[in-house]
């Protein structure tokens, strides 16, 4: 485990900076380990599955453990091609820094509008290159 990396703490549950401990027999040193550096509790070692969990893993599963619920599976969104209607993707559309336009109604437009007038821009020729 790197030095000064961030780990969340079996026992408190926070995120923590682990702190090296020495294991003492009377004035004989046993070895050392990793503790939490707020509740003193002994960490899992580098080698062991729980320590070596993503930190994304590990906060989805602290704020299900908090919720009291389990972790969710991701949500993928789709649109069909007529809810896909935005000025931004019309053919009409004019980009620009301080004004968005929309060339067929002569009208300010925000990007994100539903276009009544929509039209796919036609691609880009295989041969055209960017001019730079």
């Amino acid at each position: 485990m790197p030095k000064n990396s961030f780990v969340t703490c079996p026992h408190c549950g926070g995120e923590t900076v682990p702190k090296e401990k020495v294991l003492l027999d009377g004035w004989t040193r046993r070895g050392t380990v990793l503790v939490c550096a707020f509740c003193g509790g002994e960490l899992p070692s580098a080698e062991s599955p729980e320590a070596t969990a993503p930190a994304a893993d590990r906060k989805t599963s602290a704020l299900a453990a908090l919720l009291g619920s389990e972790v969710p599976e991701a949500v993928k969104l789709t649109a069909s091609a007529e809810e896909r209607r935005f000025c931004r993707d019309c053919r009409y559309y004019i980009k620009h820094p301080f004004l968005s336009r929309c060339e067929r109604r002569q009208a300010e437009v925000n990007p994100m509008d539903d276009c009544p007038d929509f039209a796919l821009p036609d691609p880009p020729a295989p041969d055209a290159t960017p001019n730079h």
